[in-house]
């Protein structure tokens, strides 16, 4: 059961679909409540589309990763065609997890009762089902995930309702052509659990308002002042900044480090940084000589396993000195999110308190009561 008999009913969110400046964040509940969480993971998570990474992580006919989200396990593999597909990670015999992390096959066999599946999920083999009576291997493939693409993006959709892509991404292409997105390749990829609300974490990454708080000597000063927000179509949101220094070192760090900037980025996206969400589970951001992106998962109401994935353009990751230049960058977040997640998990304890009241907002992070109100949309019940 909730904290409350009615956590869904549409007064409680009444203060939070105002418009930012009028608006309070969500209540406490939203990020400490399990029925809260489970709700979201059917109205957001298993609806919409989610990033479960790039098309160059499966490079090769054969390559292989695993995802956990939502509740779901899935494999991501490219088959003998080319083709990229997703599967649900249970054998349709007795429901084995089949893979693990990522790898190259030249099939997928259960480790279990050794049923063998080809890169294409169909059922190849099945050991002493000779006698099962109506058995037949065409009709035992393995489940399917919805998956399409974008920029190199891979997205599931788990309940196979969720609008074309295309249409949840609106305009979110045109605003990130500059970077060339389909040439990034991840250089490196990191998985960590943090002790907070899944939402907790996007909020931090996407507003400038705690910088000069949570990071005044390592990152605070690559900050310039925020645009004001864009309209856009599609769900997603975004802001842009021009940088002080690369928002890809530490700003201690020799300038002598850096990176080549990303080929044919012009005019303003050339000198800042831009940070998009999109809904619910993908924020990324794009800067001079990089991207990056999160996938989301959330554990618990109290705990989230984020994965980072640091980006860059193939012609600046095929250098011959790219593995020790780029140390420089992943040094950066490594810093920044030790800070994040500290004041995070602050956060999180706080949030846990009975005597915890609503907040307003600064100008300086719009963007969180604008997510705030987007989940609450989807969430709550209908007035």
């Amino acid at each position: 059961m909730g904290i409350q008999p009615a956590i869904f009913a549409h007064t409680h969110y009444t203060g939070v679909l105002r418009p930012p400046a009028e608006a309070e964040s969500l209540p406490s509940w939203a990020y400490t409540d399990a029925e809260f969480l489970e709700r979201e993971r059917e109205r957001l998570f298993r609806a919409h589309w989610l990033c479960i990474g790039r098309e160059d992580q499966v490079a090769r006919p054969g390559d292989y990763m695993t995802r956990e989200i939502a509740g779901a396990s899935l494999i991501v593999v490219r088959g003998r065609d080319g083709a990229v597909r997703a599967f649900h990670n249970a054998c349709r015999h007795r429901g084995a997890r089949l893979l693990e992390g990522e790898g190259s096959c030249k099939a997928i066999s259960c480790p279990y009762h050794a049923w063998v599946y080809g890169l294409d999920g169909m059922l190849v083999g099945a050991p002493d089902t000779e006698a099962t009576i109506g058995f037949e291997k065409s009709a035992h493939f393995l489940a399917p995930a919805r998956l399409e693409s974008w920029a190199g993006f891979l997205f599931v959709n788990l309940d196979g309702r969720a609008k074309p892509l295309t249409e949840h991404l609106g305009d979110c292409p045109a605003f990130h052509a500059p970077w060339s997105l389909q040439d990034m390749v991840v250089t490196r990829r990191n998985v960590f659990e943090v002790e907070c609300n899944w939402k907790l974490f996007i909020d931090v990454f996407m507003e400038y308002y705690h910088l000069n708080v949570v990071h005044p000597s390592s990152i605070a000063a690559a900050y310039g002042p925020a645009d004001p927000m864009e309209r856009v179509r599609g769900d997603w949101i975004t802001v842009f900044g021009l940088n002080g220094s690369s928002a890809l070192l530490l700003q201690d760090s020799a300038r002598a480090a850096a990176l080549p900037a990303v080929p044919g980025l012009s005019g303003r996206s050339a000198k800042g940084t831009r940070y998009s969400l999109i809904y619910p589970n993908m924020p990324f951001a794009c800067t001079t000589e990089s991207m990056w992106f999160f996938e989301i998962d959330p554990l618990a109401p109290g705990r989230t396993r984020i994965g980072m994935n640091m980006c860059f353009p193939r012609s600046t990751a095929a250098l011959e000195d790219f593995a020790e230049m780029a140390q420089a960058c992943y040094l950066r977040w490594k810093v920044a999110i030790a800070e994040d997640n500290t004041v995070l998990e602050r956060q999180q304890r706080g949030l846990a308190s009975p005597l915890v009241r609503r907040g307003r907002f600064s100008h300086l992070e719009e963007v969180v009561p604008r997510f705030g109100a987007w989940v609450a949309e989807r969430v709550c019940d209908p007035a």
